[in-house]
């Protein structure tokens, strides 16, 4: 709903085949205009294999609207903590 912090429709997963290989961390973020991250609006600690996150509370609450945003997925190699290969999920967040 519009001008809520509380989302509670997301599914951030960590396969259970990333067991005993890499944590991964979520970011969701919007975009400006030249698709560039303006802001991050949540970001999680490090999601085990199998585990998911389904409710997460943003820094702040939207207008209705439609926002250009994206799913910044960084995984973390379980042996030393540290980063490996990322990606950048591009999505359309919709505000009612």
């Amino acid at each position: 709903p519009a001008n809520t912090q509380e989302l509670n429709m997301v599914d951030f997963y960590n396969p259970i085949e990333n067991d005993g290989l890499y944590y991964l961390t979520f970011k969701f973020c919007l975009l400006n205009a030249n698709g560039d991250i303006s802001e991050v609006l949540w970001e999680s600690q490090a999601v085990p294999p199998g585990k998911h996150i389904q409710k997460i509370t943003m820094s702040r609450g939207l207008p209705a609207g439609k926002y250009s945003a994206v799913v910044h997925v960084q995984p973390y190699r379980m042996s030393d903590e540290t980063p490996t290969n990322n990606a950048n999920l591009k999505t359309t967040l919709i505000v009612k």
